[in-house]
């Protein structure tokens, strides 16, 4: 069975699951040498400030840290674990990066996931205007410098966004390119793993069309009754994982290309939660081959993230992958990557690998090599 067809099946279950979910950080040891750090975020949306807001910064040992420092922004649904899946395997690409090119690595956590605070109502845009500019200036103040920033997925999405200049605009949020000067000023070079702002699809078996279908049709319903959306149950319930293992996820990687150990780590150490709100907007995104600006107000839906692109003018690379349904290479390159305005700024594609293999199989760390060699080279 394909797996887009197992999640359809499984999505009712996970409809079902996700009500009365514990906390995913309460019940999950860390790596004893994470040094986590919580940064005061000020929540801008209009009437909703929050005094005790906060997101999580994760500093990874890095003793031969001397070229500078790189933020990495995890996916949907996922947490800081995405880039240091299994430290105690020699699985762990924030490690990997630090090694590889003297990086000293922060990784961050969202609101929702980890220890940050939860928040309410939260929608992509939120994470675009107030959590990712928050920890980009964190970083880049304590290093004294501008800093390499990557994003995964999700990740890649809002901080592409966010460096064009998303911001509030009265009853809606709008690209500023001002807004994006300064925020790129903090920025030494972006890196985009997938990430497409469109999220357009061209293949003929590609069955995510038929996921933002279904998400929109879940998501109204589960976004009446609730707010935040856990998939722990389904991860580390006993009675659910099965589906999980049995392929509810299996659209983030190519099977045959991971271990089993790989997989469950996946499942188990990254994937924790995210907002009704954010699935709607992904749905509407993938049903319309564009995510559009949300605003402030229910029907003040505005412009296409494609759109603020071109006020992207550092330097950077986006990095794809032959068999990742969620961003495919062709699609991305045309309806994401090309309206980025930097003149420094490279494209690649990987043959036979699929979402996250690179964060999951040490072997595949390395497709990467040659992305951070151009990036940290270009001026």
């Amino acid at each position: 069975m394909y797996p887009f067809q197992r999640l359809s099946i499984g999505a009712l279950l996970f409809a079902f699951s996700v009500f009365g979910s514990s906390s995913w950080a309460e019940s999950y040891p860390r790596p004893s040498d994470w040094k986590t750090h919580s940064i005061a975020l000020v929540d801008s949306r209009p009437g909703r400030f929050q005094d005790k807001a906060h997101i999580e910064v994760i500093e990874l040992p890095s003793a031969a840290a001397t070229t500078g420092s790189i933020l990495m922004i995890p996916g949907f649904f996922q947490n800081a674990w995405t880039f240091d899946l299994l430290p105690e395997a020699q699985v762990s690409f924030g490690r990997w990066v630090s090694r590889t090119f003297g990086l000293k690595v922060y990784l961050l956590n969202v609101r929702g996931v980890g220890y940050s605070s939860r928040g309410k109502k939260l929608n992509i845009d939120d994470f675009v205007i107030d959590d990712i500019p928050t920890a980009i200036q964190w970083v880049s103040d304590r290093e004294k410098s501008p800093i390499y920033v990557l994003g995964h997925s999700q990740g890649g999405i809002v901080l592409q966004a966010s460096v064009s200049g998303l911001t509030r605009c009265g009853a809606r949020n709008c690209f500023d390119s001002l807004v994006a000067e300064k925020r790129q000023s903090m920025i030494q070079a972006l890196a985009i793993s997938a990430g497409s702002v469109s999220m357009a699809t061209r293949e003929a078996g590609n069955r995510l069309p038929l996921l933002g279908n279904l998400g929109k049709i879940l998501s109204r319903p589960i976004n009446s009754a609730m707010d935040y959306i856990s998939v722990d149950h389904l991860v580390n319930t006993p009675i659910l994982r099965p589906f999980a293992h049995a392929g509810f996820f299996e659209f983030l990687y190519h099977r045959k290309n991971t271990t089993a150990k790989q997989r469950r780590a996946l499942y188990e150490r990254t994937l924790e939660a995210s907002y009704a709100q954010i699935v709607l907007q992904f749905a509407d995104g993938v049903r319309n081959q564009n995510i559009r600006v949300l605003g402030n107000l229910p029907d003040s839906n505005g412009e296409l993230y494609r759109d603020g692109l071109k006020n992207i003018r550092v330097p950077l690379v986006q990095v794809t992958y032959g068999v990742d349904p969620m961003a495919e290479p062709v699609p991305t390159f045309d309806t994401s990557f090309h309206y980025v305005g930097s003149f420094r700024k490279r494209f690649y594609i990987v043959d036979d690998q699929g979402h996250e293999d690179y964060l999951m199989v040490p072997e595949r760390h390395s497709k990467w090599e040659a992305p951070f060699k151009w990036l940290m080279s270009v001026k």
